[in-house]
């Protein structure tokens, strides 16, 4: 019996083939990153090689250790084989390094301590340096703490100028500080530079010197008195180094302020003067246009106040703006002089005062008013029909008193209003308007208003108006007046000659004519449309009407639409606007006849059947 074997499908060898080319990929990946980790690991073999060699030549030369704090020495790779501190050393291409390119390095990190490092160069160029040269230097982090005032006048938080932090300074100031580094600090100094102005770069001024740290955090603290230093403005900076050469982070601190002086300022009062103080060569000031203006001559100016002498406890300080800055009173200054007090922005203070006694007036006058007529619920007796004078009286008895003691004002039109007597004024010019009294004064005659509506009217009814004395009057006795018409029947028309009187509480009347119109009489009615004759079509009956008066609302009309005869017939009922009705004559006659004759007859009523269609008999006598 034969097999039949079969062999692989086409897609079974596509997947076979590219899972063997996935595999041989990663292999090949693998092996390129080994290859590249012991390339690597040799040359830094070989140049730790080259750096013991070179800290046994400078231990062996100790001539040329560096002096300096900081600085370095160097020895190339081509001298140190020259003075078989180390043979001649390859790369893993088996080719030799830069001889005159690699070099090693000593740095002095404080008193009798070194650092070595070094940098061998390829044949192709590349560099190889050891763990320590590697290290960066300018990790280096400087934190600065908030720096304590305690010991100087200046409010507890720095300014803020150009976006620069400021202290202004007139005591002493310290600042502690914080530096930190993952790869270690070697040594640091702070400097104080002095400044032509804020936004200046400065020269230095003093410094700390290098002071060695050796480790990778420090903190300290930087205290600067004020007493050391002239008035100016100086800026702190931070130096710290790290363990190479080239090593340092510069970090500019602070701008501090020293400012010993106490500020100068002057004061001045300006404003409307009114009338002489008792005779003397001095003036009252007027309500609103006492101001004061102080100038400050203070470079740094920060705050200011000002107040009345012997008012100068827990004064209210206010920011400058400006070198010159004012300020309104409101209360009587009677003979006292105005103090004006500043402070600087370290904290100095300084004060100043008027040459002369200062009398201000700011509070107007007060005044009382008199006469006038007032309302008591209505009543009429608080109205009068004469001549009225209301009266105000100033009263200033704590300030610089009444220019004139009263002011008058006199009525004689018809009025009811609130109205001020006038307006009083101290001597100091300040005013004051004396309150309303109410003056009401009826000499007119109330308004009368028709009110009665323009529809017609069918039966009795009343006519009606309305009272109004609100403008200046005392008031209608009451609001709505009527009256009653009487009408006939079967009239109708239009009167004018109906009357109605209004009149106001004290008695003044008015007269005004009020129109109506009336229709006691029912609309007429014509009927028409009926006829004796027979008609094969529906028939309408007609209703005309008619009305003088208030006017038919609308016309009747009746329909008849079925075989048959009536007599005596009425379209209906018709009515006028005002309700009457009226039914229209029964006078009317209706024939109506639909049917078709029966067709089986050859004679019908002396009439010859001639032919029939779908629509007529057509007869022949």
């Amino acid at each position: 019996m034969l097999k039949n074997n079969k062999g692989f499908t086409m897609v079974e060898l596509l997947a076979t083939v590219t899972i063997l080319g996935i595999l041989a990929t990663i292999v090949t990946v693998s092996v390129t990153k080994t290859m590249q980790k012991a390339h690597k690991e040799y040359d830094q073999k070989q140049n730790k090689l080259f750096t013991t060699a070179a800290q046994t030549y400078f231990t062996d030369n100790r001539s040329e250790l560096p002096k300096k704090l900081l600085t370095t020495s160097e020895v190339t790779l081509q001298e140190l084989i020259d003075k078989n501190y180390i043979e001649e050393i390859v790369d893993y291409k088996k080719k030799a390094y830069d001889k005159e390119k690699s070099k090693a390095y000593v740095k002095k990190t404080g008193a009798g301590k070194y650092i070595y490092y070094s940098v061998l160069v390829g044949s192709d160029g590349r560099q190889i340096k050891d763990n320590l040269e590697n290290k960066k230097s300018d990790d280096i982090e400087t934190v600065i703490g908030a720096p304590d005032l305690t010991y100087t006048d200046m409010k507890k938080e720095p300014f803020t100028e150009s976006d620069k932090t400021i202290y202004y300074v007139n005591k002493q100031i310290t600042i502690p500080i914080e530096l930190s580094s993952t790869t270690g600090i070697s040594s640091y100094q702070y400097k104080i530079n002095k400044l032509s102005s804020i936004t200046s770069t400065g020269k230095k001024y003093k410094t700390s010197g290098e002071i060695a740290v050796d480790n990778t955090s420090f903190s300290d603290t930087i205290s600067i008195n004020a007493k050391d230093f002239a008035n100016g403005i100086y800026q702190l900076e931070i130096d710290a180094y790290g363990y190479q050469a080239e090593g340092k982070t510069k970090k500019a601190l602070y701008i501090i302020v020293i400012d010993k002086t106490k500020p100068k300022c002057t004061i001045k009062v300006s404003g409307t003067k009114g009338n002489k103080v008792d005779g003397r060569n001095l003036y009252w000031y007027k309500n609103g246009n006492l101001t004061a203006t102080i100038d400050i001559t203070e470079q740094n100016k920060y705050q200011y106040a000002l107040a009345v002498t012997g008012t100068d406890t827990n004064l209210t300080y206010y920011n400058n703006t400006t070198s010159s800055e004012k300020k309104s009173f409101n209360d009587n200054i009677v003979g006292k002089q105005l103090n004006g007090y500043v402070i600087d922005k370290a904290g100095n203070k300084g004060k100043c005062e008027t040459a002369e006694k200062i009398y201000y007036d700011p509070i107007p006058p007060t005044c009382k008013s008199s006469g006038g007529t007032n309302t008591i619920s209505g009543n009429i007796d608080s109205f009068v029909n004469t001549n009225v004078t209301i009266t105000g009286k100033c009263e200033d008895k704590n300030g610089s008193g009444c220019k004139q003691a009263s002011v008058t004002k006199n009525f004689s039109e018809s009025q009811k209003q609130e109205e001020t007597p006038g307006k009083v004024e101290d001597k100091a010019g300040n005013e004051a308007t004396c309150p309303n009294v109410k003056v009401y004064i009826d000499k007119t005659e109330p308004r009368c208003i028709p009110t009665s509506d323009s529809t017609w009217h069918a039966s009795d009814f009343y006519v009606s108006a309305t009272c109004s004395d609100n403008e200046n009057g005392v008031g209608c006795e009451k609001t709505n007046y009527s009256s009653l018409v009487t009408l006939g029947s079967d009239v109708e028309g239009t009167a004018t000659d109906t009357s109605i009187t209004v009149s106001d509480k004290l008695g003044n009347k008015k007269q005004c004519e009020i129109p109506y119109y009336y229709d006691t009489k029912a609309p007429g009615c014509v009927s028409s449309g009926g006829s004796d004759s027979w008609t094969n079509d529906s028939r309408t009956l007609n209703g005309t009407c008619s009305d003088s008066g208030s006017g038919c609302v609308e016309h009747v009309t009746k329909l008849f639409n079925t075989e048959g005869s009536w007599t005596n017939q009425s379209p209906g009922i018709v009515k006028d606007n005002v309700g009457h009705e009226t039914t229209c004559p029964a006078d009317q006659t209706v024939k109506i006849d639909k049917k078709v004759p029966n067709a089986s007859s050859s004679y019908h009523a002396n009439y010859i059947l001639y032919g029939y269609d779908n629509k007529d008999w057509y007869t022949n006598t």
